[in-house]
């Protein structure tokens, strides 16, 4: 009974007081008029068809169910009215839900389309209960107002993916119970502001010393924040005047926004900083472990000019660089050199490679090997095909954990270390919060 390609009996739907379902969530999205089984407390996948039976109004009653419930082809459905029948706002038990439209050949160049899309996006309004939200191949250019007004206070886990029509991203930073969040080829976006954060400017303190209240606080409970194929990105900016960002961010990814500068608006706590740079167009490692330190993950290298400017309080302490290439772009641009406050300096399969340059610093240099691939161009296009593969599996199935458990792909561990030259470290910020930025 757990074959996919399993047909279910015709009238399956006349068991009105079924509870479960044994096959393959493919298998049950095929009977028709499923909404019958209003006992029903179980059901993965549902796609919605255009024909009788498979409307996206066949789950209207079925308000038992729970876990999660994956809607797909959203694009069939034609009006808010149509998908308000789903009666979602009902379903209390649902922890787990999946929004996906799948545009095929001209439709997704249909004006009509799109628009439409904004009002039937506003009618799938969810539960409150709702935890875990992933918004897929949505095309309207507006966020629907139950996203927008603190509505899904219990949120964790938020994605979204391949929404190219999406231009201005909700205040998110609202959310109070929000871990993760995902922003996936939003090829729309190129300018996140202050409404991200949650905060109206007119209610910005004056005085940065006022007692904080609950309110200054931006993403109170965010772990890990994830920004992936904005290409047209190309400015952040930050809160000032008393606002707490980040509290609790472990973990910033920064990945194929090419168009990005900075700086970057980074959590309050921060005091000193280490950053880790990747050739571009590399990969996501594996190898990150849960940790009390605060990290940026990113391909895009001028971000490190625009993050360490002299009016950043942060100061960089440790600098690990991933390959020649980038080794070799810092020393001719010069920026290397800027980096004063720097204590440590380590370099990941860069060889013997010794310039001039790096022979007369006068703190410690440590040098990893490892058998890592050597990123060229053919490297590259693959991990550019990679990424879309793995969107596409993303959109295609369920998964909204973080990327150091699946998304992620191997990077092996140095096999040996090699200090060149050992000085002592200040203890100057010794018990300080340590961020860690890697560039890929």
């Amino acid at each position: 009974m757990c074959s996919k390609n399993l047909s279910l009996p015709e009238k399956m739907n006349r068991l009105i007081r079924l509870r479960r379902l044994i096959p393959s969530p493919e298998a049950i999205s095929t009977i028709a008029g499923v909404g019958k089984l209003t006992s029903l407390q179980e059901l993965k996948k549902y796609h919605v068809q255009l024909k009788e039976g498979f409307e996206v109004g066949q789950l209207n009653a079925m308000n038992q169910l729970q876990g999660k419930l994956c809607i797909n082809n959203l694009q069939h459905v034609e009006s808010m009215e149509k998908a308000e029948q789903a009666m979602l706002h009902t379903k209390e038990h649902l922890s787990k839900l999946k929004l996906h439209w799948d545009y095929k050949g001209e439709e997704i160049i249909q004006h009509h389309k799109w628009e439409g899309a904004e009002k039937v996006i506003e009618g799938l309004k969810p539960h409150s209960n709702l935890r875990k939200l992933l918004i897929s191949g949505y095309k309207g250019c507006k966020s629907p107002t139950w996203i927008k007004n603190k509505f899904l206070s219990n949120l964790e886990h938020l994605k979204l993916c391949n929404c190219s029509s999406w231009k201005a991203l909700p205040p998110f930073g609202e959310l109070p119970l929000l871990k993760i969040l995902h922003i996936r080829s939003l090829s729309s976006v190129d300018k996140i502001d202050t409404m991200f954060f949650g905060i109206d400017r007119d209610k910005i303190c004056v005085n940065p010393q006022r007692e904080k209240k609950v309110n200054n606080v931006s993403f109170p409970s965010l772990e890990e924040l994830l920004f992936d194929d904005l290409e047209k990105w190309n400015a952040w900016d930050g809160l000032e005047n008393g606002f707490e960002l980040f509290p609790c961010l472990r973990k910033l990814l920064i990945w194929n926004c090419n168009n990005l500068r900075g700086p970057l608006p980074l959590p309050s706590f921060l005091r000193e900083l280490t950053i880790v740079l990747y050739p571009p167009s590399s990969i996501f490692p594996k190898d990150m472990p849960p940790t009390s330190m605060f990290k940026i993950y990113t391909d895009n290298i001028h971000l490190i000019r625009d993050c360490l400017e002299e009016r950043n309080p942060v100061l960089l302490c440790t600098l690990e660089i991933h390959g020649i290439f980038v080794l070799r772009t810092l020393i001719e641009k010069d920026w290397f050199f800027r980096l004063n406050s720097l204590k440590q300096l380590v370099l990941v399969n860069c060889g013997t490679y010794n310039p001039p340059e790096l022979q007369n610093i006068s703190f410690p240099i440590i040098r990893h090997s490892s058998d890592a691939r050597k990123i060229n161009r053919t490297q590259a296009e693959a991990s550019s095909k990679e990424s879309r593969t793995r969107q596409r599996d993303e959109d295609q199935g369920w998964n909204t954990q973080s990327l150091s458990t699946k998304e992620a792909v191997h990077v092996p561990t140095p096999e040996k270390t090699d200090i060149k030259r050992v000085m002592p470290i200040s203890n100057k910020f010794a018990g300080s919060p340590v961020l860690e930025v890697f560039f890929f």
